[in-house]
This record gives structure tokens, sequence and C-alpha cells, in this order.
């Protein structure tokens, strides 16, 4: 499992950073409906050992057990989400395919 994916943009926009862009992605992965609620707990469980580390004592640095529940919410996120906002993120123009299209009214 690659938790930290480096990809390369195209001649337009910029390169995918891993780190900041990752806590971006995160972000606006956590704010999406369509990722299950379930999966929004990792980055969040992750950031709160981050900032109170005293919980549970583990010798595991802290940034690495960031980084991971990061990255691992980023590989079980819907990957056409995550490509999405990777691509916002890149300054590439997205077109924005949802599950469920809005209903028609019938009156």
């Amino acid at each position: 499992m690659n938790l930290l994916p480096r990809k390369k943009a195209a001649s337009q926009g910029r390169s995918f950073r891993p780190g900041l862009d990752h806590i971006r992605l995160a972000l606006r992965l956590l704010l999406d409906a369509r990722v299950p609620w379930y999966l929004k707990i990792l980055p969040v469980a992750a950031l709160v050992y981050f900032i109170v580390p005293d919980l549970i004592p583990t010798p595991v640095d802290d940034a690495v057990v960031l980084m991971v529940g990061i990255g691992l919410f980023l590989e079980l996120a819907p990957k056409d989400v995550v490509e999405e906002y990777r691509q916002a993120l890149q300054g590439r123009p997205t077109m924005v395919v949802h599950a469920h299209p809005p209903e028609e009214d019938t009156r």
C-alpha cells in the first residue's frame, strides 16, 4: 500500500506535493458527503492523537501516526472523489459526476 503517492501534473498546473497537499485533500474529503462517515474517523482520530499523544502512551512518533492516518484515509476514500479533489488542487479543471443525478420535478 502506497500511503504517500507522488503524482506529476500535466504541463499546466502544478505538481502534487505530499504533506501539505495531503492535508488539504483530506480536509476536502472530510467535508464531502460522498465519503462514508466511518472513514472520516481515521484522520480525526490521528489528529486527536497528534494533539494529545499522552492518551495512549506508545513509542510511536506522533507525526507518523498522523501521516499514516491521513494516508490510510486517502487510500480508503472513494477513488473518484479523491481524484476529483486531487486534480482541483493541481489547478486542473474537473468535471463533477455524482453517483445520484438530481431528481427532476414531475409537476
